[in-house]
């Protein structure tokens, strides 16, 4: 295994298959083995790196022997702050403060229960 790279990509050659990674830094990883259904596991160095979290698309393009692999679209990453305001709901009946009563409401319960 021999690693080659400087601040844009990293070629890591295997045998006859290179997988390329672009990252603004490299991280040389051990040899990872394809699965039956064709998997691999990207190692957590790496997510990390690229920002790689479950939901991330990737794109993978053969050029020759080379599989090269780049993060599609990051999963955004929301504050509460920002999500304000997106989910309107409609107003409801009005409420008056027994509604709220949470020993009147495990009365009713008891009684309705054989």
């Amino acid at each position: 295994m021999t690693g080659k790279g400087n601040a844009q990509s990293l070629r890591l050659d295997y045998h006859r298959a290179t997988i390329v990674l672009l990252s603004k830094k490299f991280i040389v990883m051990p040899t990872v083995t394809v699965s039956d259904k064709g998997q691999v596991v990207i190692p957590a160095a790496i997510r990390k790196q690229l920002g790689i979290t479950p939901g991330s698309q990737l794109t993978f393009t053969l050029e020759g022997n080379t599989i090269r692999v780049e993060v599609k679209r990051h999963k955004p990453t929301t504050t509460i702050d920002e999500g304000f305001g997106m989910l309107v709901c409609p107003p409801g009946p009005a409420r008056r403060l027994q509604d709220f009563d949470i020993a009147q409401a495990m009365r009713e319960d008891n009684h309705e229960r054989p």
